[in-house]
């Protein structure tokens, strides 16, 4: 009987028992700290996926309500007659044109 292929490209180093983002997780393959510019790397790195405990937890708890389907059934019920709107002003026979056009805000509370 064979023995399973072992990888080799990836994981290089034992797997954690305690996923982090920050420690050998996604954050690994961040660039070259030379070429990186100074507010958009932070921006980027201060996204909800990069966080560990206890600002993940936190922030998940915050915006859970926001993802529940009787919260999203509003924001399409909202969307679906915008979108629908939008797409009906445009000409048929200049989509892509037009598509490129379009500067849509939207909020939950219907304010741009």
């Amino acid at each position: 009987m064979k023995s399973p292929a072992t990888p080799t490209s990836w994981p290089s180093r034992p797997i954690p028992q305690t996923f982090s983002s920050r420690k050998d997780g996604i954050l690994t393959l961040h660039g070259d700290p030379r070429k990186r510019h100074a507010l958009l790397y932070r921006g980027s790195m201060d996204t909800m996926i990069n966080l560990d405990a206890p600002e993940h937890p936190q922030l998940r708890r915050e915006y859970m309500p926001y993802f529940t389907p009787p919260c999203l059934r509003g924001v399409t019920e909202a969307v679906r007659p915008e979108a629908g709107r939008l797409l009906n002003e445009i000409p048929p026979n200049n989509f892509v044109h037009a598509i490129s056009k379009l500067e849509v805000a939207f909020t939950p509370s219907g304010q741009a």
